[in-house]
C-alpha cells in the first residue's frame, strides 16, 4: 500500500512536470508569435507612411486642364450616367487614373467615389423638392435615374452623406409637399 502511495505521488510529480514543461513550451510559441506579428506590424506602418509620403508631381497645366474637365463634368451632369469611375474617366480625357485620383483628393478634398456621390446626393435633393413626379417615384427608380448601379448603394450612399435614412428622408419631403402644397 505505502509503494502504491508513493508511486501514485509519483506519477501525479511527474505528469505535473510535463503538464508545467508543456505550458511553457505553448507559452514561449504565443509570446514568439505575439513579438513577430508587432514587427510585421510595425514594418506594414513604415510602408504605409512612405507610400503616403509619396507626392505626385503633376504639372500644373494639366491640373488646370483636368479641373476644367470635372467643371464640365458637374455642369453637363455626367455623373448621373450611370457607372462613372476613375478609370472611365481617365480614357475618356486622356489621362491616367492615379493624376484623376491625386487631384479629387488634393481640390476637392475627398475621394473620387465621394465626390460623385455627393454630387449624386446633391442633384437628389435639389430635384426630389422641384419635381412632383421624380418624388413619387420609387426608390430604385430613383437609384436608376441618378446613375447608381443598386438601390442598396443609394441608400447607403445617402445615409453616408446625409446621417438619415433615405426613406425617412423621402417621407419628410413628401409629408412637407401634401401639408404645404
Amino acid at each position: 500500500m505505502t509503494i502504491t502511495a508513493i508511486l501514485g505521488d509519483y506519477q501525479a510529480i511527474e505528469q505535473s512536470t510535463m503538464n508545467f514543461g508543456l505550458t511553457a513550451v505553448i507559452a514561449t510559441h504565443i509570446h514568439e508569435f505575439i513579438v513577430q506579428r508587432r514587427e510585421e506590424a510595425f514594418v506594414l506602418a513604415q510602408l504605409h507612411v512612405k507610400q503616403d509620403n509619396i507626392q505626385i508631381q503633376i504639372a500644373k497645366e494639366i491640373i488646370e486642364n483636368i479641373l476644367i474637365k470635372f467643371e464640365k463634368f458637374e455642369k453637363e451632369e455626367r455623373y448621373l450616367k450611370g457607372k462613372v469611375t476613375l478609370g472611365l474617366l481617365a480614357k475618356k480625357w486622356k489621362t491616367n487614373s492615379k493624376y484623376l485620383s491625386h487631384i479629387v483628393n488634393t481640390h476637392k478634398g475627398k475621394s473620387f467615389t465621394q465626390y460623385v456621390n455627393d454630387l449624386r446626393i446633391a442633384y437628389f435633393k435639389k430635384r426630389i423638392i422641384v419635381d412632383e413626379e421624380f418624388r413619387n417615384y420609387t426608390l430604385k427608380a430613383m437609384a436608376k435615374e441618378l446613375g447608381y448601379t443598386s438601390t442598396g448603394t443609394f441608400v447607403n450612399a445617402f445615409y453616408k452623406k446625409e446621417r438619415i435614412k433615405l426613406f425617412d428622408y423621402i417621407q419628410k419631403v413628401r409629408s412637407n409637399f401634401r401639408n404645404h402644397p
